[in-house]
């Protein structure tokens, strides 16, 4: 009986050590072998790297053709002789966690001059290794809810997991996908059970927010790159869009104004929506776009033109093109 004890006990710890070593392997794979999927950055350009969800990747359109990303290249090409060159780091679904992430680990390889970020809205619904989880449990009375809480993130953050879940996913692991959850009600449910109390959810999202922002902007320094922030071009589950803007105020980010315009265009009926009635469609992309020209206008080292984004114009354009 003693002996098959030992068996199983030695069996569990070998267990142990060989996925403790395959997530170290896969930690240290990113360093040796893994490379970003991007065009080489050129040095002598002037390199913009674009960050967020769905709505930079370009959800609702062909996103090689009509995402706002490729759309500032053609503007911004079109006004300089310099090489400009705009790298999308935008995945559908993704929280600002997961966003951070993702720049920490192509900044270094991208080597940006701009840095545009805009995310957030996902950060209520989408927990995957997301610091809401830790935020959550510091303010929480209860040992075991903070254990179980880090236990969860911890397991969220193992590059293991990561791995199976991608491939479970048929994600492509070697373009830095990343795992998320689908927005229904299901998921909506089971965040509920794990973080009952509303208000601290909505505290420990501020938190989290406030953090990843500056941790935005820490980035941005150390490349030497200038960095902006995009309003949300539209309201999201639970409202987290007034979070956001109110945090860029408090923490005094450079912003470029986009809600409003995008409500006015709603408001007047100007088709700038995709299918789904929320990601911007085609036209919706070129005035995502044509804002942050607009914004960027005198700020940065290169040529930027200037655009009329008012509604009115924009319904005009649309009819015209409509026709």
């Amino acid at each position: 009986m003693k002996s098959w004890i030992k068996k199983l006990s030695a069996l569990g710890l070998g267990l142990l050590f060989s996925l403790f070593l395959l997530e170290l392997i896969l930690r240290a794979a990113p360093l040796f072998f893994l490379q970003a999927p991007f065009p080489k950055s050129d040095p002598k350009a002037y390199r913009i790297v674009c960050v967020g969800d769905s709505s930079t990747y370009g959800l609702g359109v062909d996103p090689e053709k009509n995402s706002y990303p490729v759309v500032l290249q053609a503007l911004l090409s079109q006004e300089n002789k310099t090489s400009i060159q705009v790298f999308n780091l935008g995945l559908p679904g993704i929280n600002s966690s997961q966003a951070l992430e993702r720049l920490r680990k192509n900044a270094g390889i991208l080597k940006p001059n701009l840095i545009l970020i805009g995310v957030g809205i996902n950060d209520p619904w989408n927990l995957e290794g997301s610091d809401l989880l830790k935020n959550y449990s510091e303010s929480s009375g209860s040992v075991v809810e903070k254990w179980k809480l880090g236990f969860l993130r911890w397991i969220q953050k193992s590059k293991l997991r990561r791995f199976v879940k991608l491939l479970l996913m048929q994600k492509d692991f070697l373009k830095n996908a990343e795992p998320c959850p689908e927005f229904n009600a299901q998921t909506v449910e089971k965040n509920n059970r794990l973080l009952p109390d509303i208000e601290k959810q909505n505290a420990a999202l501020r938190e989290t927010l406030r953090q990843n922002f500056l941790k935005f902007t820490q980035i941005a320094a150390e490349q030497h790159a200038q960095i902006f922030f995009l309003e949300c071009h539209a309201p999201g589950w639970h409202n987290p869009e007034q979070i956001i803007h109110a945090l860029y105020q408090e923490l005094n980010l450079n912003v470029i104004p986009v809600f409003d315009v995008f409500q006015a265009a709603d408001a007047h009926s100007v088709p700038i929506r995709s299918k789904d009635n929320w990601h911007p469609n085609e036209a919706g992309y070129r005035l995502l776009a044509e804002l942050v020209c607009a914004a960027l206008h005198s700020k940065i080292p290169v040529h930027t033109k200037m655009f009329d984004a008012s509604q009115e114009n924009w319904k005009k354009r649309v009819e015209v093109a409509d026709e």
